[in-house]
């Protein structure tokens, strides 16, 4: 049976002529070339991983087709190490605003190996050759063994980033982002940091609150929970690979925490959950309180990894050493394999927001825009075409669904400000009762979109199921 999967790193490798000499990256060198901007950061030691027991087990090197259905997490075997950056939008969920991706190789890569195989094209960008391919993502080779990746692929973006990446002699990461680099070692070798400062203000921090209903009705002291809220700094996952994934997360402040007590693990459950990860295995975990940290440490399953992973993805390209000619016709046994491999991608999308709609919990728009947006980047090459429209119009189902959540956020701030809580201006939370209902009277209405765009999506699924497995002779 296929296990869940997730591709972290979405790049397209075609194995070009060996070079006699590389020289070595180190993250620091890799990460100089990640923006200003950057405030979330992805290392993995690829080496590493790939010796792992659980890597070994699992075939994390095998190809990028089998990636989308067989592991949480797409390691490309010709990279050595890899750092990813983005510029998320805490405001919007945080969706990515851009990406960046830059990988050392144990192989040089052809950038129009990568743009034939997905249909892309060439050109010139600040002197270096880059491949556009369809999925609005840009491949960049940096010279010596190092390739690199960005979304969108909007050109004034790359020929800055490119003159970046080529004269800058230092990181330009956040202090929290540069105290990350250390910490992947032989033992760690994920790491994901996210720069939370000044995120929250105190209008947000009483918004939130407010929505977190066994806090109001326990009449917590919710002055004093949101005085350490407000010196949010930051969030560190380190992953360390054996037999399995073990998982330790470490949530900063400027601020002693120690205040939050027993509240702390179900805040913190409850802002993943807003964000779209399943908090059911998360409750697991032991939690102890630092005198300015959380600590959190348990096992990632391979759901929850490409959950904490799909934070920052870039869109996948197809990993193959053949040498077809573009253009030329596909077998249908070559269509049949690879519209397998679609639906079952698919399928591991539309089952994350399932599950984060059990128990009437309310899937968040960060979630199904992030599925949405997968399942749009899925390779398409040699697909069946009613298949593919299918995915599209999962997407957009998927995306309807998101908008009314956010349109039920809107109503809901809206109605908030009419009502007699006035926050921290006025008569402090006192009105936090009233505006705790209209949330969830809000959440209530998009829900019952969400439940009814899940039931179309459920019953399109059937019927092109049926289709496709009587067309091509093989269960779907």
């Amino acid at each position: 049976m296929n296990k869940p999967v997730k591709c972290l790193v979405t790049s397209c490798f075609l194995l070009g002529f060996c070079i006699p000499h590389v020289i070595a990256e180190s993250f620091d060198e890799l990460a100089r070339r990640i923006p200003a901007g950057a405030n979330a950061l992805v290392l993995i030691d690829v080496g590493q991983m790939m010796t792992t027991p659980l890597a070994r087990d699992q075939g994390w090197s095998r190809t990028l087709e089998a990636a989308y259905v067989e592991r949480p997490i797409f390691l490309p075997p010709e990279a050595k190490k890899l750092v990813l950056g983005a510029a998320l939008q805490p405001n919007h969920e945080f969706l990515g605003k851009w990406e960046v991706a830059v990988m050392e190789l144990m192989e040089p890569v052809a950038v129009r190996s990568i743009a034939r195989s997905e249909s892309g094209y060439v050109e010139q960008v600040n002197g270096l050759a880059t491949a556009f391919t369809p999925n609005d993502a840009a491949f960049v080779d940096l010279g010596n063994g190092v390739l690199a990746a960005a979304r969108p692929a909007d050109r004034q973006f790359l020929s800055r980033w490119i003159s970046f990446a080529q004269n800058n002699s230092g990181s330009v990461l956040s202090d929290y982002l540069q105290s990350a680099l250390p910490k992947v070692n032989d033992r760690v070798q994920m790491l994901l940091a996210v720069d939370l400062t000044d995120v929250l203000g105190p209008h947000d921090i009483e918004a939130k609150l407010a929505e977190v209903e066994w806090l109001v009705k326990n009449k917590s002291d919710l002055a004093a929970i949101a005085a350490v809220l407000g010196k949010l700094r930051g969030a560190v996952l380190r992953i360390a690979v054996g037999k399995d994934c073990q998982g330790q997360l470490e949530i900063d402040f400027d601020s002693d925490v120690t205040t939050l007590g027993e509240s702390a693990k179900p805040l913190v459950l409850h802002a993943l959950g807003n964000l779209g990860f399943q908090t059911e295995e998360l409750s697991k975990w032991d939690v102890s309180l630092g005198s300015r940290s959380i600590h959190m440490k348990g096992v990632l399953t391979p759901e929850l990894q490409r959950r904490v992973f799909s934070v920052i993805e870039l869109p996948a390209a197809k990993l193959s050493a053949d040498e077809s000619s573009p253009g030329e016709a596909s077998s249908e046994s070559e269509i049949r394999e690879r519209s397998l491999t679609y639906f079952a991608a698919t399928q591991v999308r539309v089952k994350d927001v399932r599950n984060n709609l059990k128990d009437l919990k309310p899937a968040s728009v960060a979630l199904m825009e992030r599925c949405a947006r997968s399942i749009d980047e899925l390779p398409v090459l040699s697909v069946d075409e009613e298949l593919v429209n299918y995915g599209d119009k999962v997407a957009e189902t998927l995306r309807v669904m998101a908008l009314s959540k956010s349109q039920s956020g809107i109503r809901g701030r809206v109605r908030k400000s009419e009502s007699s809580g006035v926050g921290y201006y006025g008569s402090g939370y006192s009105g936090l009762d009233e505006r705790s209902t209209i949330t969830q009277q809000e959440l209530g209405t998009a829900q019952d979109t969400r439940v009814t765009g899940l039931k179309l999506i459920e019953d399109g699924t059937a019927d092109i199921r049926r289709k496709m497995t009587q067309k091509y002779g093989v269960e779907f």
